[in-house]
């Protein structure tokens, strides 16, 4: 489905309310109404399809997503996450069997390995940034091994395929998917 088809069904979805946050580097930053916030656990009823996350609580901002947050969801099918958000964690959606469709923001630094690994669904990938962007993203493919038969033996290099995100390359991007309008 064509990124403005899709947003004119979601836009009026709700926020899904039902989650936890951490406020972020406590150490570093005193904690403010502001001070940014990670995700790390999302609970939702078992008949959710659809998961939009929240771009704040409170005034902080959404920005990072602990690993396995959503880990063995088996019955979300779409998320739409926060706008600010920057840090995927390793398998953040990892066991999302029916996940067929995510956004992702272009604020987005990296995804890690194995982020996507089991969700075998996934058909969309909504990004808002820009092709040029998409293909400048660092998305773990390869993990570089190094290698020796023993003692005083040379060290081999290799680098070995990585499961985690295959599903990621096998689904449609569609690209500039600016949810806001």
């Amino acid at each position: 489905m064509e990124f403005n088809e899709y947003r004119k069904l979601r836009i009026s979805a709700p926020v899904t309310e039902t989650i936890q946050t951490k406020n972020i580097c406590t150490m570093l930053f005193p904690r403010t109404p502001t001070t940014p916030s990670i995700l790390y656990g999302v609970s939702s009823p078992e008949d959710t399809a659809l998961i939009r996350l929240p771009d704040y609580v409170g005034q902080s901002e959404i920005v990072d997503l602990m690993s396995s947050t959503f880990s063995g969801n088996a019955t979300v099918q779409e998320i739409i996450l926060p706008k600010h958000l920057r840090i995927l964690r390793e398998n953040a959606f990892s066991g999302c069997t029916a996940l067929r469709c995510i956004w992702i923001p272009k604020t987005v630094r990296d995804i890690p390995e194995d982020v996507f690994l089991h969700c075998d669904a996934l058909e969309a990938v909504y990004y808002e940034g820009s092709k040029q962007m998409w293909e400048k993203l660092p998305i773990r493919r390869y993990r570089d091994c190094v290698s020796s038969k023993g003692m005083g033996a040379k060290f081999t290099e290799k680098r070995v395929p990585l499961a985690g995100n295959e599903t990621l390359f096998r689904a449609t991007v569609y690209f500039d998917c600016v949810w806001e309008s």
